[in-house]
């Protein structure tokens, strides 16, 4: 009676057992899938490779962005489709870090050039995490396009140059002509100071002396013009 009591019992725990692992391969697997889901339909190139640059996954915006199958990136250097991640590894089998990749730059963005299958150089920017696939350090790589935001910022420089240029050409535009309005006044202001060292009536003398105050202030704010526009392309030149 004790002995088919424990054999029950034993019975009860294998059983129990058997079905705590199947339940826990289960959820792992479904976990694989969802995550093997979420990785094939990112808008951004996914690649895995081991410790030796060697590629291990591959997905689905990976092949377009690359113009390369999935079964022929595999197996291949990451270093052919872009050329300055690793410090050219080779081949031969590597032994990587225990918890991490020696050529690796992880939790960092950066901007490189990448190939294409077809040897089509382009603009990407990309990022890299370190994780563990059966105790062995790989490394995923995130890999976005970014031509479309390089043309656009090409663009914005040139603008931005062209404005400047035609903003420094109108300052010097209007700086000559301050400066050539300036001479003529010199003659007025002269001439006027002439006039009014002579015998002049008093009905004379109050409208030369208004023309006289009035060249004098036009000077002054022709010649502060001037001064400012000088300055403004000295910065100009030194920038």
């Amino acid at each position: 009676m004790a002995l088919s009591s424990l054999a029950e019992c034993v019975a009860l725990i294998y059983f129990w057992r058997v079905s705590e692992i199947a339940q826990t391969a289960a959820i792992e697997s479904e976990t694989r899938s969802r995550m093997g889901m979420v990785i094939e339909t990112a808008l951004d190139a996914v690649v895995t490779t081991d410790g030796g640059g060697i590629i291990t996954e591959w997905n689905a915006q990976a092949e377009r962005m690359f113009e390369v199958v999935r079964a022929e990136a595999i197996g291949t250097l990451v270093s052919t489709y872009l050329p300055t991640l690793t410090n050219t590894p080779s081949t031969d089998a590597v032994t990587p870090q225990p918890t991490s990749i020696p050529w690796a730059v992880p939790n960092r963005r950066m901007e490189m050039v990448a190939n294409t299958r077809r040897g089509n150089a382009f603009p990407v920017e990309l990022a890299m995490s370190c994780i563990i696939l059966g105790g062995v350090p790989h490394l995923s790589i995130f890999v976005r396009d970014i031509s479309e935001r390089k043309t656009q910022e090409a663009t914005l420089y040139r603008a931005k140059e062209v404005a400047e240029a035609a903003s420094q050409a109108k300052s010097q535009f209007l700086g000559n002509m301050s400066h050539e309005i300036r001479t003529p006044m010199n003659g007025v202001l002269g001439m006027t100071d002439l006039l009014l060292s002579t015998d002049l009536t008093a009905k004379q003398r109050h409208p030369a002396g208004t023309v006289y105050r009035s060249e004098r202030h036009c000077y002054r704010l022709s010649t502060t013009f001037w001064i400012f526009l000088k300055s403004k392309r000295a910065s100009w030149s030194w920038s």
